[in-house]
């Protein structure tokens, strides 16, 4: 295929080759999925690992996710940060290592996938056909340096029992972003309790004919408390009208996404009777997509 993962991420990557070209660098492009920029001498590569595709943007931006826009110094845009910032930045400090003079013994590839945010498929391709580097590091993080990562784990849950009340269940769009709507259908008419449900908790979410709309708030899956998992919160309602192992092993194992950002990890009054009381943080908690 000439766009394996889109037009616009085949775009992407040959403006970034392009502005390599422009500065005097080596360049190619691995199938349209992959590619890098070239620098130095010398059989040995450290490779600088980089991606421009993004996530979803979802809604409710205050300025056009695809067209930055400065404030106070700051761009905003999506992939500002993750990951074309660091794209850009990783040319710019190329491109002065070359006008310094240094000479140097290694190659440096500037390495730029167009699937991470999906599965890095892009970057696998490309290590079929070009050398594994024999040094790297990737600057896709936050400025200046992020030395070690939590654990990331990407799962389907899968179920094969069939329950005759739900007729469909969507909600997700990536395994790395929280969800911030669910959307279930009914068999039969539960609106009153919805409604009741909705106002006894406080969440946000309505219904549309035999529709059942539950809304939380998106966020980036590495950073999960800052988010609100609309999939946790709406299996919570069902567990009060269907009895269904299935559902309850779901809600009972990640209910802690369905909790306000503020709400957790937070030293509150159950837990701290008087302040001389310490209680160790936990850190991390479950999110992410569940498909159903």
């Amino acid at each position: 295929k000439e766009a394996p993962f889109g037009e616009n991420l085949v775009k992407a990557l040959n403006y970034m080759l392009s502005l390599g070209e422009r500065e005097g660098f080596i360049t190619k492009n691995i199938e349209n999925v992959a590619g890098h920029i070239e620098y130095g001498e010398g059989e040995e590569v450290i490779g600088v690992l980089c991606h421009l595709d993004v996530v979803p943007t979802g809604d409710g931006w205050t300025y056009p996710p695809f067209e930055p826009t400065i404030v106070d110094g700051k761009i905003y845009a999506r992939g500002s940060m993750d990951d074309k910032g660091a794209c850009i930045s990783s040319l710019y400090a190329l491109k002065a290592l070359k006008e310094s003079g240094i000479k140097l013994n290694k190659k440096i590839r500037l390495i730029f996938g167009t699937d991470e945010e999906t599965g890095s498929r892009g970057i696998k391709r490309y290590l079929e056909i070009e050398k594994m580097p024999d040094l790297g590091f990737s600057p896709d993080a936050d400025y200046p340096i992020i030395y070690a990562e939590k654990g990331i784990t990407s799962f389907d849950l899968l179920c094969d029992v069939v329950n005759d009340e739900i007729v469909k269940f969507e909600s997700g769009d990536r395994y790395n972003v929280v969800p911030e709507v669910a959307i279930v259908e009914l068999k039969n008419d539960y609106k009153e309790k919805y409604l009741q449900f909705l106002k006894e908790k406080n969440y946000n979410g309505e219904v549309k004919d035999n529709q059942y709309i539950m809304y939380g708030k998106r966020a980036h899956a590495m950073e999960p408390r800052n988010g609100v998992n609309a999939i946790i919160r709406l299996v919570e309602f069902l567990n009060t009208i269907i009895d269904d192992k299935y559902l309850k092993f779901i809600y009972n194992n990640f209910k802690r996404a369905a909790l306000p950002p503020r709400s957790r990890c937070r030293l509150c009054a159950p837990c701290v009777p008087n302040r001389r009381t310490k209680v160790k943080r936990k850190k991390g908690f479950p999110s992410g997509s569940l498909f159903i």
